[in-house]
This record gives structure tokens, sequence and C-alpha cells, in this order.
């Protein structure tokens, strides 16, 4: 009973936490957290005692809509991203990074691993993110994962889902704060879909946060499946879609994506209808280009949630820049970000967080100024965003101003 206890206070200062940087972001009115707060928590606790209705369902996931992006959460620093091998059991399509295992081809050793989590701990990092690759094909995954926990950190995993029974009951037994399952869009043979179901399942019997990440594709309707899938298990989960990326074996590229401007703005809005009609809470993971949409689709989206979507991210602070989405590879070295490969910092036992941030500042600084596309040259959203940079200005949900997209396009 003191277990129990202690642990729905440790959450309850969570929340209060949360309210606190939500407010803060001054995007959500104050009474607004508290209710959406107050709400989804009240009905969490309804569910863990059997007590789950539509209407329930229906209010959770519509309250969940409006805390699940604030923009102080998204520029929290406690997550440092670990590739510990980017060796993968599918060749995804859509995967951005697959082609590293030509330039990444060996798993990160656990030596090297306690040295990460040892140097971690004293840079101020609080969670752990496991990337790839997959990285439960990891030989000693197991032990990274208790290596992990031990040092005190929260693990969150980012996941196909095609790992084995005996894993998915070891992540059962860890404190795994969060699983990112990548929804299998290219063809699965019927064995992979059937596991991929059960470790989603199963996942969902867990106290852990789901998500599931969808790509959009100009041609593909693939998302429906996704919204689907997340309305049989509401409001277990959260859906986050993103625009396909260009990976470097050019089976995607920009020039691609900028063909389908008004397929996949088109596709956005579509998204955002179904996933409302069926209750699902939802996001688009990376910034949208402001010449997308028009005013009123952006309204419309803004309309859902504050947060729904953004026009830039929080890799570029200005002075304010601290490897926000710091990524460590196999080897020990870093880029600023899991799709902006940059390197230059191998971390080691005389490099620290400001020598990193040295660096990729730079580099992100210098990529900030140049336009993506001959447009953005004479884009008012873009020159603003300019301006703030200069002006070393801040605010990731002002909506008025566009970095050009996500980095990685560039």
């Amino acid at each position: 009973m003191k277990g129990i206890f202690k642990k729905y206070w440790e959450n309850l200062i969570s929340k209060i936490i949360f309210i606190k940087i939500m407010a803060e972001s001054r995007r959500v009115p104050f009474s607004r957290i508290i209710l959406s707060v107050g709400i989804t928590y009240l009905i969490s606790v309804l569910r863990k005692c059997k007590i789950s209705t539509e209407p329930l369902k229906i209010a959770y996931a519509r309250h969940k809509q409006k805390l699940i992006r604030a923009p102080k959460i998204l520029a929290n620093l406690e997550t440092l991203r670990v590739c510990i091998t980017y060796s993968c059991n599918k060749e995804c399509s859509f995967c951005y990074s697959r082609s590293f295992q030509e330039e990444f081809k060996h798993h990160m050793v656990l030596s090297d691993f306690d040295f990460l989590l040892n140097w971690a701990k004293l840079q101020g990092w609080k969670a752990i993110r496991f990337l790839g690759g997959e990285p439960t094909v990891h030989p000693e995954f197991k032990s990274i994962l208790s290596m992990t926990e031990k040092k005190g950190f929260y693990i969150d995993l980012s996941t196909n889902g095609l790992f084995n029974s005996e894993i998915s009951l070891f992540l059962g037994d860890k404190v795994v704060r969060s699983i990112n399952f990548s929804y299998p869009q290219d063809e699965n043979n019927r064995d992979e879909k059937k596991l991929f179901h059960q470790n989603l399942k199963n996942a969902m019997d867990k106290e852990t946060e789901l998500i599931m990440s969808c790509v959009i594709y100009p041609d593909k309707e693939d998302w429906r499946q996704v919204i689907d899938l997340a309305s049989k298990y509401r409001p277990n989960i959260v859906v986050r879609f993103s625009m396909v990326l260009p990976n470097n074996e050019k089976c995607s590229s920009f020039e691609r994506v900028r063909e389908n401007f008004k397929k996949m703005s088109r596709q956005a809005l579509d998204i955002a209808n179904y996933a409302l009609k069926n209750h699902v809470t939802f996001h688009f993971y990376r910034p949208f280009l402001r010449c997308m949409l028009s005013d009123a689709d952006f309204d419309y989206l803004d309309s859902i949630s504050p947060f729904v979507y953004y026009t830039r991210c929080p890799l570029n602070l200005g002075d304010n820049y601290a490897g926000l989405r710091l990524t460590v590879n196999p080897d020990l070295s870093c880029y600023p970000c899991p799709v902006v490969r940059t390197g230059g910092v191998k971390i080691g036992p005389k490099v620290n967080l400001s020598d990193i941030e040295h660096r990729f500042k730079h580099v992100v600084s210098t990529m900030s100024a140049q336009p993506l596309m001959d447009s953005c040259k004479t884009c008012d959203f873009f020159a603003k965003y300019q301006r703030q940079i200069k002006q070393k200005s801040f605010d990731l949900a002002d909506k008025t101003v566009c970095q050009g997209g996500c980095f990685g396009y560039r």
C-alpha cells in the first residue's frame, strides 16, 4: 500500500510540474491547463479501476490533445538520444538512417555505453532514448537497459515493434517511460504483422506512455490504418505524423516532397479530420513549411490544439543552444540531431557538453541562415525567423515565423 501511495504521489507531483511548464508557455490559458490535466489524470485513475466508457475515452483524447506538445516540453533538455546500433531487422523505405549501417558497422560495446551513462549523468541528462537502427537487435540490449536503470535514468525506446517475446516481457520489468512504435508502412509478412500487433498489445498492459509514428507520403494513405489501430486502443496511445525525410540512399528527396506540397497539405487536413472523428490524440512531428498551408488551414489546425504542428524546431535556440537533440552514435561520435548528419565531436573523458555546444551551435546557426528554396528568400515568415535568430529571441509556438522545414531537408 505504501508503494502504491508513493507511486501516485510522484505522479501527482509530475502533473504539477507539467502544469507549471504549460503555464510558462503562455499559449494555453492557465484555467484550461488545470482543467485538462485534472480531467486526464482523473480518467487515468478511473481506467485503472476498470471504469472505462466511450464518453470517458472521448474526453480523455480531447483534453490530452491540448497537453502533448507544449513548447517548454519540446525545449526540455533531459533526454539524450543514443543509437546503440544501426543494424536493423527491416529495410524500411522511409528510414532516413538505414545507410548508416555502412558508416557504423559495429554495435556500441558495453564499456563505451557504461562510460556514456556516467558522462551523461555528469552533464545533467535524466533520460536516455534508444534509437537506431533497431535498438532491440543489439545482442546486449537487455544488459544495456539494466545498466541504464541502475544509473537512475528514465528509459525511452524507439522501435519497429518486431522484437521477440523475451524482449517484450523484459520491457515490462524495466523503468521504460515511453515506447515509440514505428508503424510498418512497407510490405510485411503475416508473422511480422502479428508480432507487431502482439507487442503493441502487450505494451498496452504496461504503465508506459505509448506513441505510434507514421510517415506521410504524397501518394500513400497508410495513415488511415494507423488512426484505425490507435482508435482501437484509445485513449492509450498518441499518434505522431512526420513528412518523409530525404535519406542517404536518395530513395526520397526534398525535390519530390516539394512537388507534392499540395497533396501533403491536403493529407495533413484529412489526417486531422479523421483523427478527430475517431477521438485519437495526434500531432505532426517535424516542422511544417508555412507555405504549405493557407491561413485558414493553419487556423483550423490551431483550433484543434495550439501545439498540433510547428513551423520551427527547438534545435536552434541561439545563445541558449544546449544540445537539444544531441544524438550519440555507436562509436560515441555525435550529431546535433538524428537527422542532421554533421560530425566533428566524439565524446570522451576530456569532452563536456560545452565543447559540443560550441561546435554544433555554429553549425546550426549557419544552417538556419540558409534558405531551403528560392521562394524562402522573399518569404516574410522566413525573414522574421532570421530576424529572431539575429535578435536572439525564441518562441517555438510563434506561427508567424518559418525556418524552412526540418533541417534534415538541407
